[in-house]
């Protein structure tokens, strides 16, 4: 295929990023497609998970910064998983 310098700025940006070949990869998947991505990497339904799992009672601001959330938002969503997510750190310590 042409020459990379060719290329919309776009498929030139991720030839720095992931390398032409890659690129031409992703162009050949999806050049037919409108694509836009999320503004977070984990879907909502995985950050319930993980907070259950990660969140000890006292690191909210470091996971909200960690994830890409607002504290307030995972405040509702372990406030949503009916204890406020207390019950299974209690029960543990």
């Amino acid at each position: 295929m042409a020459d990379p310098s060719y290329w919309n700025e776009i498929y030139q940006e991720l030839v720095k990023l992931i390398g032409s070949e890659h690129t031409l990869l992703i162009y050949q998947e999806f050049h037919e497609q409108q694509i836009s991505y999320p503004m977070r990497l984990i879907s909502a339904d995985a950050i319930k998970r993980i907070l259950l799992n990660e969140y000890d009672g006292t690191n909210l601001k470091k996971l909200a910064k960690t994830y890409g959330y607002s504290e307030r938002h995972l405040q509702r969503l372990l406030a949503d998983d009916g204890d406020g997510g207390s019950k299974s750190y209690k029960e543990e310590k």
